[in-house]
């Protein structure tokens, strides 16, 4: 349910709250496949997409957040990486959420996901995720998601059972929404920071 089916929601839900607001530019809403197998869907439409590459602007993926317990603030990977991270801040703090650094920078979570197939397109990305911590000083947060990714990670046991904080779930939708909608009406393309490591990687500079 986690993975990948609240991702999914989300991304429904913020297509439909886009679709009654809509913004100056256009917004491809896409659902892709085999992440675990290799990027294969994301690598696929980067590489072939139903558009010309050079109108896809940005990525804004959505994987996998968990809403096991209440929680005031998000993590943005990619923030770093581009003017993307200005966007997904002031996006956060209108929904009321602290956005806070990557706490497991070991895992280089950024290249993992579906949206490091875009980078490798050069396209500036951002993925939004729920954050370790918790704000009830009494749940210890890094335990409940260890928790979860030992025995429902990857597993059936991964369904509409586990526990979801729904007003977190809401806050995070409308601030994903709101990412979609800064970039789309912005009057400038999003710009790799000039100490990317993969702006200088993969973005052509000239």
């Amino acid at each position: 349910m986690y993975d990948n089916a609240m991702g999914n929601a989300i991304m429904i839900e913020a297509a439909r709250a886009l679709a009654a607001s809509p913004p100056r530019r256009s917004i491809l809403f896409v659902a892709l496949t085999a992440e675990e197998s290799g990027l294969l869907g994301s690598d696929y439409f980067a590489n072939y997409p139903p558009v010309p590459k050079e109108s896809i602007i940005a990525n804004v993926n959505m994987d996998m957040p968990l809403f096991l317990f209440p929680s005031d603030s998000v993590v943005a990977f990619g923030a770093e990486h581009s003017s993307l991270g200005a966007v997904a801040d002031a996006a956060a703090a209108a929904e009321g959420l602290r956005l806070v650094p990557d706490q497991l920078p070991e895992e280089i979570l950024f290249s993992r996901s579906d949206q490091f197939s875009f980078v490798r397109q050069s396209v500036p990305a951002i993925w939004l995720s729920s954050n370790l911590e918790s704000s009830d000083p009494e749940i210890d947060g890094p335990a409940v998601v260890m928790d979860h990714r030992t025995n429902h990670y990857h597993k059936p046991s991964d369904d509409m059972s586990r526990p979801i904080v729904w007003e977190d779930a809401l806050a995070f939708t409308r601030a994903n929404a709101r990412i979609g909608w800064g970039i789309a009406n912005d009057d400038a393309r999003p710009t790799w920071n000039e100490d990317s490591f993969y702006g200088n990687l993969y973005a052509p500079r000239n």
